[in-house]
């Protein structure tokens, strides 16, 4: 039997770096018996060799990135947060790099995920200048954050590093450097909605759990299931700092109203669980009465809207910048509509929530304007939706309409001198001949 010695060591090692095994796999008795059967021939290697030959396989394909960031692109978009683990309370900062590839096609990596001591603005900034000189990146367009206090001083720190390395490191000195993530952006001013029947949401997530906690008691649940099947994974419990995952959660409850209120009426235990006190020396909150399921109802019609939104913004597999200002224009109808429901609870809901979304982009007067530019490249917008959209929210002759189509009208034409001046190596002539076309566009 002919086989590939180098091919399949080789095919080993991949599969203790895709499957995330440890590198005493290799030593296994399972595996080497099964190498064994296969193979006879074929003497498996140490965990020694298993280590030695991945950290080959990394330098290797870490030198083929670097190159391609040398020549292949033109400018890198990055983005950056902070995860803490929860069992070992480490902080973990990861830097993920974006750009389009010269067959148009866009590609990300991960390019540092390294532990930090601190979440403070010089640690941020020390990390992002570091990995930046590591891969050899030598123009960046800009940089995705969070709304954490530490990066507005890390952005500012790493823009004035940046400086240093040459002029055409930074598209205009920096100026759009910094982007706030509109999903976290929207994730805060959903919380505040949320928090308006946070007891209604808690009693059903304390409900949930009790399902969870026990096979016994995902049994009993089974039972009173009134149509088709329940499992674990049916009632899904939510992470609380992740308000789309409370949606779902809320989502799959109702769902499941009966079985919930069979539980109330025929269940010791589920009674006897919410008479149980929780650490703050309270009651535990729940159950679930029918003013809660009536008001979860209506919240997850309320939330859909602004899950539909979140999803346009994170998918990780196409380009969704041009998506984003649309977004969040159906989201200020959306909620300047609810304003004036005759549902109090829904009216209260959007008052608070329009109230957070005016403190991050006071309508759009403080709205980052590359989210505005991106959209004007979408074909199917171009300048006007732009224009119909100020004239709407703040009318047709305002001052502030007036002053909105003034500022992205300059920064397109601030970005294409830019780019024209980047990219002539020679002539710059007929360059600012077709700005004008701009607004025709």
């Amino acid at each position: 039997m002919n086989y590939d010695k180098d091919l399949f060591r080789r095919s080993v090692n991949e599969l203790i770096i895709v499957n995330e095994l440890s590198l005493l796999f290799v030593e296994s008795e399972g595996f080497r018996r099964l190498c064994f059967n296969l193979l006879p021939m074929y003497t498996v290697h140490c965990r020694k060799t298993a280590t030695t030959d991945i950290f080959s396989m990394y330098k290797q394909k870490k030198d083929r990135l670097k190159k391609l960031f040398g020549c292949d692109m033109k400018r890198v978009s990055l983005t950056t947060d902070i995860w803490t683990d929860p069992t070992t309370s480490l902080s973990y900062m990861v830097v993920t790099a974006h750009w389009i590839d010269a067959n148009w096609v866009l590609q990300k990596r991960i390019i540092s995920f390294k532990p930090v001591i601190d979440h403070e603005g010089e640690t941020i900034a020390a990390q992002l200048s570091q990995c930046v000189e590591d891969w050899g990146i030598e123009s960046v367009f800009t940089i995705t954050v969070d709304n954490a206090k530490g990066n507005d001083k890390a952005l500012r720190l790493f823009t004035d590093a940046l400086r240093l390395t040459g002029p055409q490191t930074l598209v205009r000195d920096g100026a759009y450097l910094h982007m706030r993530c509109c999903a976290h952006v929207l994730n805060l001013i959903v919380r505040d909605g949320l928090a308006i029947v946070s007891g209604s949401v808690i009693a059903i997530r304390n409900a949930v759990k009790y399902v969870r906690s026990s096979i016994l008691r995902l049994e009993s649940f089974q039972k009173r299931v009134l149509t088709g099947n329940a499992s674990r994974g049916s009632v899904t419990l939510d992470c609380i700092t992740r308000w789309n995952s409370t949606y779902l959660m809320l989502t799959s409850a109702l769902k499941f109203r009966g079985a919930f209120e069979k539980l109330l009426a025929e269940d010791k235990l589920y009674n006897e669980y919410f008479m149980e006190i929780e650490e703050d020396g309270e009651k535990r909150i729940g159950p679930l009465e029918a003013v809660d399921w009536d008001e979860i109802h209506g919240l997850v019609k309320f939330l859909r809207l602004f899950f539909n939104c979140t999803l346009a913004f994170s998918a990780s597999k196409r380009v969704t910048s041009s998506l984003c200002y649309l977004e969040i224009v159906i989201i200020e109808q959306h909620l300047i509509a609810l304003s004036f429901n005759n549902d109090e609870l829904l009216r209260t809901q959007a008052t608070a929530m329009r109230a957070k979304f005016e403190k991050y982009c006071d309508g759009f007067i403080n709205m980052y304007p590359l989210v505005i530019i991106a959209s004007i490249f979408d074909p199917r917008n171009k300048m006007q939706f732009r224009s119909i959209c100020f004239d709407k929210f703040y009318g047709k002759d305002s001052e502030e309409s007036k002053h909105l189509k003034s500022s992205i009208k300059n920064v397109v034409k601030n970005m294409y001198e830019e780019y024209v001046s980047w990219l002539s190596t020679s002539s710059q002539g007929g360059s600012k001949s077709d700005i004008g076309d701009a607004e025709q566009a």
